[in-house]
């Protein structure tokens, strides 16, 4: 299984739509927040995906602020993580996330890629917003083993 991981998109999704266009196997797109306006665009432009949406701290539609989905036997959080306060520290969010028994978190906000590989998994993938530093995260789930990684957007 593999899901691609975008956050802060900031009204730019050239990136996330090249992206999704060239790569194949993809069984779930999550959206972090700022913009949740941009993961409904890239809903429509790729209707035959699977889509997980939060809003972030820039996001005022009614959408959850964070999620707990079930993919493939593994928990995974879903949040923006201002309401985490992963700017100044990231282990209030592990903390939580080990609290409702998730595998892996998935959080944006800061703008800066991250991964850590202990228990609870967590994951940045940074800026997925035009630019040339732009990233971006893939999860994949192979025989219940978690990976994860943070990606440039290719040009």
């Amino acid at each position: 299984m593999r899901i691609i991981v975008f956050s802060d998109t900031h009204k730019n999704i050239n990136n996330c739509t090249r992206l999704l266009q060239n790569m194949p196997g993809v069984d779930l797109v999550v959206h972090l927040g700022d913009y949740v306006g941009d993961a409904y665009d890239l809903q429509i432009l790729h209707p035959s995906l699977k889509f997980e949406i939060v809003r972030g701290n820039n996001d005022f539609e009614p959408v959850k602020t964070e999620k707990l989905i079930d993919m493939a036997g593994k928990k995974i959080l879903i949040t923006h993580g201002h309401v985490h306060g992963v700017k100044t520290n990231i282990q209030n969010l592990k903390e939580y996330a080990s609290s409702v028994g998730a595998d892996l978190a998935l959080f944006g906000h800061t703008h800066l890629p991250y991964t850590d590989d202990t228990y609870p998994m967590m994951m940045n993938p940074g800026f997925s917003g035009s630019c040339m530093n732009a990233t971006y995260g893939v999860v994949e789930i192979e025989d219940g083993v978690l990976k994860t990684a943070v990606c440039r957007f290719y040009k």
